[in-house]
């Protein structure tokens, strides 16, 4: 039995295209269920299992011990969970479900496990202020340390996630298979929105931000960059799909006939970005966004965007360099022009290619690691 083991992690988008679609799709391959096994906050917890057993109906939910420093023991629960489970091998998304499937594989409840390494996690607790405890956050780096250095095989979504891995663990091995966020195939045949359902004409342009308004999202960047662009075209448009906070009311104020803000359900999301004609990634300079892969890079690209973004995330500037699907920001000169039909169709391509479950690039990578759970 193949566990795909999470803790902390509760619905939402993101759950839902690289947890849920991720198990669907191994499930798929693998000709066998995968087990997704999450343990979630007691903070809405009836609500939030509800969500995940609709989502995806091969899961065990169960409740986390409350407070980070506890983690270790949800151990306990995992353990009788698999204690008379066989064949048992397990891909821990980060660090922490890696350690506890290392444990589980040193008390003989798993074979191996895989590590499916997100990003840096301590950078990020640290970065952005994200525990207020520096404490936890070191004992977390040791956390992720021992997962990275003592998982059976590992998958990062970029090459830098690998070099951050060798520099700041000293990870010599070569085991481990690059497989960036990719798309969730529940919502690959969406319809787009009219424009002049939304005030918006075929001669404007049509910038979108999608995504939360957290730190590494870097929102005082994307705002100069938006506030540069309304003011020196008024046929520029701006679309914030993000909650509205102090910053976004500001700026439909300051533009009144420019920007408009919408907060939706994941699976209406698709069909805004298809009305516009640039998708915003803009990020600060940090370790957290050096070594990301964005699934909202995934979505513009899908939704036959170009994308506006900054030369600092993941490897993806030299993604949009060579296959010209964008622009970086410190390379923009003036305004921005409507993109053509013909554009939006080879973006879209390249998502199919590059980004979705389907594609033959990601199915081989999925594919070998399915392999070297297989040789356990």
């Amino acid at each position: 039995m193949i566990v795909y083991l999470t803790v902390g992690d509760t619905p939402s988008g993101v759950f839902n295209s690289q947890v849920v679609d991720v198990c669907a799709y191994l499930s798929e391959l693998e000709q066998e269920p995968i087990k997704l096994v999450s343990f979630i906050s007691i903070r809405n917890y009836s609500e939030n299992k509800r969500k995940i057993k609709e989502l995806y109906s091969n899961s065990a939910v169960f409740p986390m011990v409350p407070k980070l420093k506890f983690w270790k023991w949800n151990s306990i629960l995992l353990f009788f969970f698999l204690l008379f489970k066989k064949n048992v091998r397990i891909i821990g998304r980060n660090s922490i479900p890696a350690y506890l499937g290392i444990k589980m594989k040193r008390l003989k409840r798993a074979k191996c496990v895989i590590l499916d390494g997100r990003g840096a996690e301590y950078e990020q607790y640290v970065e952005f202020d994200m525990l207020g405890d520096s404490k936890l956050c070191e004992s977390l780096r040791q956390v992720e340390k021992f997962s990275v250095l003592n998982v059976d095989y590992r998958i990062a979504v970029t090459q830098n996630l690998v070099d951050y891995w060798k520099r700041a663990f000293d990870y010599k091995e070569e085991k481990h298979a690059i497989i960036p966020c990719t798309l969730n195939r529940l919502h690959e045949q969406v319809m787009p929105k009219n424009r002049s359902d939304y005030q918006l004409s075929n001669d404007d342009v049509v910038l979108v931000y999608s995504g939360s308004i957290a730190g590494w999202q870097s929102f005082e960047l994307m705002e100069e960059f938006f506030v540069s662009q309304l003011k020196m075209n008024a046929r520029c448009k701006l679309i914030l799909l993000c909650e509205k906070t102090e910053q976004v009311e500001k700026l439909m104020r300051d533009f009144p006939n420019q920007v408009q803000n919408h907060w939706l359900a994941p699976e209406e999301v698709s069909p805004f970005l298809m009305m516009a004609d640039y998708g915003i990634l803009i990020r600060s300079d940090s370790v957290t966004n050096k070594v990301a892969f964005p699934v909202k890079f995934a979505e513009y690209l899908r939704a036959g965007l170009k994308v506006v973004i900054t030369d600092n995330i993941g490897n993806l500037d030299l993604f949009v360099r060579e296959h010209s699907c964008g622009i970086l920001l410190n390379e923009i000169n003036g305004g921005l022009f409507p993109i053509d039909s013909t554009t939006k169709e080879k973006n879209k391509q390249l998502a199919n290619d590059f980004l979705t479950k389907g594609s033959k690039r990601i199915e081989k990578e999925y594919k070998f690691i399915l392999n070297q759970l297989r040789q356990c």
